[in-house]
């Protein structure tokens, strides 16, 4: 193989190849890999000049970002997608998402891993979007969907839009109180707590307390703001659709 006089670039039997030494001191994070050679598949010189300097941009961006790391929360598997260049999904937006709209998901990720020997821990979890969600109790669920629909009623008075968030967020009010639940993450919110909290709603309609409309209201407003919350990170958890 016949060194070009460009960085990383050779020649071997009329084909060009691209051909980077892994420095020594960075072989541990890559499971002891000591270079990266990869067929640039032409023998034009300007192609290959291309192509080496986009897989040039590739190694520079491993060697830079690709690190061992134990931590796997949520927020660290979203910040190490973004310095590869890739964005974070969680494998249950994935998995419900169409075949063609998965692989476009993690396509670029899994190109990244075939580069690695083996990968640390870390970057596969990235790759895999298997960390756990942070919590999110009901009252933060309300707090982003009011942050995300500013716009909603947007023709309407300040007053008359706090009357109509009023309601969402007395019901958020009444669910915590009724189930003790101010702490509870929704995203674990299980089909027994929704239906708890469903037929303590009915005992005081028996009790003459609230009317049947409000039970069906309540639940409503909880389900657009589960809904809101929920699906981004967990699409398979809208409890409250079972309960309306």
């Amino acid at each position: 193989m016949r060194k070009a006089s460009t960085p990383y670039l050779y020649l071997k039997d009329d084909t060009y190849w691209f051909r980077r030494i892994v420095p020594k001191h960075r072989r541990a994070d890559f499971c002891g890999r000591r270079e990266w050679v990869k067929c640039l598949k032409t023998s034009i010189l300007h192609e290959a000049l291309i192509k080496v300097a986009e897989w040039t941009a590739h190694y520079t961006n491993l060697l830079k970002n690709v690190v061992s790391s134990a931590d796997h929360s949520d927020q660290a598997l979203k910040e190490r997608a973004k310095s590869l260049g890739l964005k974070y999904r969680h494998v249950d937006i994935v998995a419900s998402a169409e075949i063609e709209d998965a692989v476009e998901m993690i396509g670029p990720g899994l190109e990244l891993l075939s580069d690695l020997a083996n990968p640390d821990p870390q970057l596969v979890a990235t790759i895999g979007g298997t960390a756990e969600p942070p919590a999110m109790t009901m009252r933060q669920a309300l707090e982003q969907f009011q942050t995300d629909s500013s716009d909603m009623w947007i023709n309407l008075s300040h007053r008359e839009r706090q009357k109509k968030w009023n309601k969402y967020k007395e019901a958020v009010t009444d669910f915590e109180k009724t189930m003790d639940a101010a702490n509870l993450d929704i995203l674990k919110l299980t089909k027994k707590e929704v239906y708890a909290y469903r037929s303590k709603l009915l005992e005081r309609v028996t009790a003459k307390e609230i009317k049947v409309d409000t039970v069906r209201k309540k639940l409503m407003w909880l389900r657009v703001i589960v809904r809101h919350g929920v699906a981004p990170k967990r699409p398979d958890m809208l409890r409250f659709e079972i309960a309306s």
